[in-house]
């Protein structure tokens, strides 16, 4: 099992953008990489919640929105921040919305809980490795719901609260995470091991 640190990844991903299918094409594989985790390991799953953050994390969920393998299931979108997206993860957004089975809204707590306990399946995006301090705000509401709505919970990468320059304590409690490129250093390190569930790794964009 390959373990990287998060500067470690990011050299990875770097080199791959500039010699390979670029930062859209990494985003479109990890995409469609959550979207066959999704149909192995939930298969009953028909009403997905994902949980998304401005970040590149968060074009990874709409990535996954759009993919042709969930086309069937019923997407709720919950976005978390009304920042602007970079502009592949906008693109992505975009692509998304335009599907019939997606309906994106901005994060509003008895909505999401009552999306969340009608749901098979939430996804979790909010933040990916880059997340720094604690979580607070709706982004420590959303997982709050989460980690309480007693369904499946899939992260997106690694779950949100838990990374490097990490130092709160609360953070998804996930079923399961795939994780792109490597498992990173933070997801092996307690108590953060223990909110990952089964850990799959998608080998999206190798360039060895």
């Amino acid at each position: 099992m390959r373990v990287l640190s998060n500067a470690q990844i990011r050299e990875v991903e770097n080199e791959t953008a500039r010699s390979g299918p670029g930062f859209a094409g990494m985003m479109a594989d990890a995409g469609h990489a959550c979207a066959e985790h999704i149909v192995s390991e939930y298969p009953d799953a028909y009403r997905i919640v994902f949980l998304c953050g401005s970040g590149r994390n968060g074009g990874d969920a709409y990535a996954c929105a759009c993919d042709g393998l969930l086309g069937s299931r019923s997407i709720s979108l919950i976005r978390l921040s009304r920042k602007p997206y970079d502009e592949v993860s906008s693109f992505f957004r975009a692509k998304a919305l335009k599907k019939s089975n997606c309906t994106e809204l901005f994060f509003d707590r008895d909505e999401t809980a009552r999306l969340l306990a009608e749901s098979d399946l939430i996804a979790d995006a909010v933040f990916g490795i880059g997340f720094r301090g604690v979580l607070s705000g709706d982004e420590l509401d959303a997982v709050r719901l989460a980690n309480s709505s007693g369904k499946p919970v899939f992260a997106i990468d690694v779950p949100s609260g838990v990374g490097e320059n990490a130092t709160g304590a609360e953070k998804v409690r996930a079923d399961s995470t795939l994780t792109m490129i490597a498992v990173k250093r933070s997801m092996t390190e307690k108590p953060a091991s223990r909110a990952c569930g089964n850990v799959f790794v998608a080998h999206i964009g190798e360039t060895s």
